[in-house]
């Protein structure tokens, strides 16, 4: 297998050095969900995902490629909890998690994501639809006893704090310092700039821009984040660095495509140069 070095980055948010021979990440979603996923942790580990590598992603309902190892779902389009166990099977392969684009607000599906967020004991992130079990709730998520990193957008933290989005906006410290006061995991609240927060300590992103607010850029990120912490970078580094990394592939897109003309694909396109802007031999 290639020997894969995870080059020094030097940026705002972290400086790493990693080397790894085996990498693992489970991602947990809808198949059109994962290939922005797939992509961008090819693009952030160096390697492709061949059958043969031991870097890869298993998918619950994947891609058409080597890589697939799907969950049947019995042509439902539903995952419930009947798909417990086989999922917690492969997590076992994993080095870190990816729960929730695309599966959907199903009310199996919400109390099968309930279920993986209490037992995955691998780090876990959690996202988009895996959030929504949570709605009113997040101190629920207290109950976990394994690292947890959720990635919400203001409406979705709207919605698990009870907060009203509005005044999110408007008093955004003071209320995630009262949320945080009674969140003991970590979060990373996209808007502009995108915030890191874990106990009392805030990181504020100095990169991005709202060309970001379009679909599938979330999924981009976790898929980030989640091959840094494979790679052995510790969570709030790893959150950190990604988020910097993903807002600056999006900065470098602004001059040709402005903020409304970006798409989540572009991104990946820029992953790799910007990068090795960072690397140092």
């Amino acid at each position: 297998n290639k020997r894969i070095k995870l080059m020094d980055l030097v940026t705002e948010s972290a400086k790493i050095t990693k080397y790894s021979d085996e990498l693992g990440i489970y991602i947990m979603g809808l198949k059109p969900r994962i290939a922005g996923l797939k992509f961008s942790v090819e693009h952030m580990t160096g390697s492709w995902l061949w059958e043969d590598n031991k870097i890869g992603i298993y998918a619950t309902w994947g891609w058409e490629g080597k890589a697939e190892v799907p969950i049947e779902d019995g042509d439902t389009g539903v995952l419930s909890g009947d798909h417990f166990d086989p999922i917690m099977e492969k997590v076992v392969w994993a080095d870190s998690d990816v729960l929730g684009p695309g599966l959907g607000r199903e009310l199996e599906t919400q109390e099968l994501i309930r279920q993986l967020v209490q037992s995955i004991n691998k780090p876990l992130i959690l996202d988009a639809d895996g959030l929504f079990p949570f709605s009113g709730k997040l101190e629920k998520l207290n109950a976990r006893e394994f690292p947890l990193l959720i990635t919400p957008h203001l409406g979705e933290l709207a919605r698990l704090s009870g907060e009203r989005t509005d005044l999110l906006i408007s008093d955004f410290p003071d209320l995630m310092t009262g949320i945080m006061a009674m969140f003991k995991h970590m979060a990373l609240v996209k808007q502009v700039p995108s915030c890191t927060f874990y106990g009392k300590a805030a990181r504020v992103n100095t990169s991005g821009n709202p060309g970001l607010a379009t679909g599938g850029t979330g999924d981009v990120l976790a898929g980030m984040i989640a091959s840094l912490i494979a790679q052995g970078l510790d969570f709030y580094e790893a959150a950190s660095l990604g988020a910097f990394i993903h807002g600056k592939a999006s900065d470098m897109l602004v001059a040709e495509k402005g903020f409304r003309g970006q798409i989540a694909s572009d991104l990946l396109e820029n992953i790799p140069g910007l990068i090795a802007e960072f690397e140092q031999s």
